[in-house]
């Protein structure tokens, strides 16, 4: 098999991480016989991510290039037909769409990660104002619509996101299939984890947040969340994000009093923030699938989510949930991790049988192959 891995698009957030894990398993993959030529066109911040170049297989090329949005694909598109009829490849694989990479001369397999695009009544919606709110269900319809016309092959992460995809009029009649995430394969190896300064905060309970400032991650409650464990429960809590400075800037003083902000950081820094924190926090409104939730049980902290279907999907029986839009939920629920000391030794041990069910990184790399081999 040829094939192409398009990684050209992705420029933020979990795409990167995700794009980088599966080509830095690529790169040191040693059973790739089936593979007679991979090209990696990658994004500079995946570009960026991958890790020094051991390259087991016998040809693989890789190309820093990057595009933006449908005027981008445009152009992109013209380059990669080059490729492809340079190197005579059969496949291009585009880890996350949508592409805006229309009509392409072989067959092409699209990631799907976008859990915007088929959940209508997301309570993210419930955080903005008109406006906002019909714009953003414009841009998600536009979003789907493009990727409805891009190809018919479709890869997501989870039994849950393909069931809604099949209910979905744009989208129900597409060839779906599951490659399940996970944690990268950088956890387990220490040599690969890098150093980061995390300055020691004396509180009674870390949590950690990894995330950007989107708004469907719901950060805003963290600052209401302190101040609750304080006056309430008599708790003293931090919470470490990683927040664009510029952002985090804009956050209230609410916010900031309750929160020390590390920054963005490189996957291989994330092991280190869990090791240095007693919990994850994680009060988001959507996703597809986050790779927090198998990062912080391989690592051994306990999970403090959402109360919605994603995150059950995930974590099971191994995590706290609470309703993400209440405040005096989510402090309940921070509290019962903190002072129940057993309770939170039962969901770090079902953590363990959860994440033992799901595939490793290797095996994603694998099934997302045999997917495309067909």
């Amino acid at each position: 098999m040829k094939l192409i891995i398009n990684a050209a698009n992705l420029h933020v957030g979990g795409g990167v991480q995700v794009a980088s894990a599966i080509i830095n398993d690529l790169l040191h993959r040693k059973d790739g016989d089936e593979l007679e030529q991979v090209i990696i066109l990658a994004s500079s911040l995946v570009y960026d991510s991958l890790e020094p170049y051991v390259n087991p297989l016998p040809k693989i090329i890789i190309k820093k290039c990057n595009y933006y949005g449908p005027s981008g694909g445009v152009s992109f598109r013209s380059l990669l037909i080059n490729v492809v009829e340079k190197y005579e490849v059969d496949t291009v694989f585009s880890i996350f769409g949508p592409t805006y990479l229309y009509s392409l001369p072989v067959t092409h397999y699209i990631g799907f990660a976008n859990a915007w695009l088929v959940t209508p009544d997301c309570l993210a919606y419930s955080l903005m104002d008109f406006k906002t709110k019909w714009f953003s269900k414009l841009k998600y319809f536009l979003y789907k619509l493009s990727l409805s016309f891009e190809t018919d092959n479709i890869i997501t992460e989870t039994e849950l996101m393909k069931s809604k995809m099949a209910d979905d009029w744009l989208l129900t009649n597409k060839k779906v299939n599951v490659a399940s995430n996970c944690h990268s394969s950088l956890y387990l190896d220490k040599n690969k984890w890098d150093i980061i300064k995390i300055p020691h905060v004396e509180v009674d309970f870390s949590l950690c947040t990894i995330s950007s400032n989107y708004i469907h991650k719901n950060l805003d409650v963290i600052g209401k969340v302190g101040e609750i464990l304080k006056s309430k429960y008599s708790v003293k809590v931090v919470f470490f994000v990683t927040l664009p400075h510029d952002s985090y800037e804009l956050k209230s003083d609410n916010f900031k009093k309750y929160t020390v902000n590390l920054g963005p950081v490189k996957p291989s820094q994330c092991p280190q923030i869990y090791e240095r924190t007693d919990a994850l926090f994680l009060p988001t409104l959507i996703e597809t699938f986050s790779a927090s939730y198998p990062e912080a049980m391989f690592m051994g902290k306990p999970i403090l989510t959402s109360d919605l279907d994603f995150a059950k999907d995930i974590c099971k029986d191994a995590a706290l949930y609470f309703n993400p839009l209440d405040v005096n939920d989510i402090a309940e629920k921070v509290y019962l991790c903190y002072a129940d000391i057993e309770l939170r030794e039962e969901k770090i041990n079902k953590a363990r049988s959860v994440l033992n069910s799901m595939p490793n990184s290797k095996a994603r790399l694998n099934k997302i192959l045999e997917i495309i081999r067909g």
